[in-house]
């Protein structure tokens, strides 16, 4: 009876956190430098060391000489919940996420290197476990005490049987606690170059390696309503390490003195994880999780466009967009995904931005950016749901010396809630995803 309830359980717990351990790129698009941050787009911009992650060719347009660029994004409070049944399940864990650039530039060529986190970034804590478990609970309290009642059955006992002849009603019928944490986090390391063609075009190219690390570690008690029948806890912990290269291409267009075009392709980053696991390993193994084992989930390749415009020697205007092709990456990897792969679409994003230059010293911004995800709710991780966003931002660049940029930033992801009905617990019950996002960054840039 006890590795029939350990396994159900344990199950639904890594169900519940699947999602983080093979992430995709349609999760965790938050991950921007301070001057993404404040703006809300950058594809188009040429002006700071970050457009390494987002218009490479444009850091042909950076003076002669070195700019390192280093900012920190500060999610005040990552509040993820599920809610059903008049109860909400939460994990509120903060985050930080650094990030680097470098470019060096010398006349009509700039070489430049970046690092940057594309997903992941941050730890979540379901205290209280979330629906996954929940419904878990219920249908290991069924399936135990229809064994219980089942002659032949391995697990027949004929007092209980006779004590709780109806299965929905047993001795095991909840789970006392269940809890799940994990960590995740991608980093995206880039190399490469950039030309200035003709005083009209630039172009730029560079390689991608991206190394992603997934801790995850979870606890559930199933309880009994008989005091003489104990309780029953099990744990898991386990470490998926993956890597791999992609490739980045950038173009540039000034058909004016004030108007930029932007455009940067990056490839489908094959992402290769391998296992490590330290407790659990019997039932995680039922899902393709072994001890030295190995799966696949990539990061989809993307497109970045973007128009920047001098509206006016103070007032400069940005817009961009982005498709991320998730229907082009492999999401596979263990049963955890079945019907993802299926039923989720090519995510996109769109953002505003408007930048006001009081002085030479002294510039204020503010953007919106909209988020598309592409996910139905029904397949949705819902320990990390995937949800249609509106984000705001706003900020200040200030020159403290001609050679050193201070940034700031401050803004809200607001997710927009989804539901769908789920059946599999032979009812009909609502479950509601949201989440919520405050955020304040900062940056710093020194060229020399």
């Amino acid at each position: 009876m006890k590795k029939l309830l350990v396994c159900a359980v344990v199950i639904g717990l890594i169900c519940a956190g699947a999602h983080t351990v093979l992430a995709g790129g349609a999760v965790n698009k938050s991950n921007r430098s301070t001057e993404f941050m404040r703006l809300m787009t950058r594809t188009a911009a040429t002006d700071s060391a970050d457009i390494v992650t987002y218009n490479p060719a444009g850091t042909t347009q950076l003076e002669d000489g070195a700019h390192l660029n280093l900012s920190a994004q500060y999610l005040i409070e990552k509040d993820y919940s599920n809610e059903f049944l008049g109860r909400s399940y939460d994990s509120d864990e903060p985050s930080l996420i650094p990030s680097f650039f470098a470019v060096y530039g010398k006349g009509d060529w700039a070489g430049f290197f970046g690092f940057d986190i594309p997903l992941g970034g941050g730890k979540v804590d379901y205290e209280n476990g979330n629906f996954t478990t929940y419904s878990v609970g219920r249908q290991v309290a069924a399936a135990t005490n229809q064994a219980i009642i089942t002659p032949g059955s391995p697990y027949y006992n004929p007092q209980l049987a006779a004590m709780f002849p109806n299965p929905l009603a047993g001795p095991y019928n909840s789970v006392k606690s269940h809890a799940i944490e994990a960590e995740s986090i991608g980093m995206a390391y880039t190399l490469g170059g950039s030309y200035q063609i003709n005083p009209y075009m630039s172009v730029a190219a560079g390689l991608r390696y991206v190394s992603a690390t997934v801790e995850m570690s979870g606890s559930a008690t199933n309880a009994s309503t008989l005091v003489p029948v104990p309780d029953i806890t099990n744990e898991i912990d386990f470490e998926a390490d993956g890597d791999g290269w992609g490739g980045v291409l950038g173009v540039d267009l000034f058909p004016t003195e004030k108007t930029v075009i932007g455009f940067q392709y990056k490839s489908r980053v094959k992402l290769d994880f391998d296992y490590e696991v330290e407790k659990g390993a019997d039932i995680l193994s039922q899902l393709g999780i072994v001890d030295g084992g190995s799966a696949r989930d990539d990061l989809p390749a993307e497109i970045n466009l973007g128009l920047s415009h001098q509206c006016t020697p103070a007032l400069r205007t940005e817009i961009g967009g982005s498709i991320y092709f998730n229907k082009g990456a492999d999401i596979g990897g263990t049963t955890l995904r079945e019907g993802l792969e299926e039923n989720i679409d090519n995510s996109w994003e769109i953002g505003l931005g408007l930048e006001y230059a009081f002085s030479p010293a002294l510039k204020a911004s503010a953007g919106y950016l909209y988020s598309s995800m592409g996910v139905d709710p029904q397949y949705s991780s819902k320990f990390l749901p995937d949800l249609d966003a509106h984000t705001i931002g706003a900020g200040a660049a200030w020159s403290v010396l001609p050679q050193l940029v201070l940034n700031f930033a401050v803004g809200n992801v607001f997710y927009e809630c989804d539901s769908y009905i789920d059946k599999s617990l032979g009812q009909d019950i609502e479950v509601k995803y949201d989440k919520n996002i405050p955020f304040v960054a900062a940056g710093i840039q020194y060229s020399f």
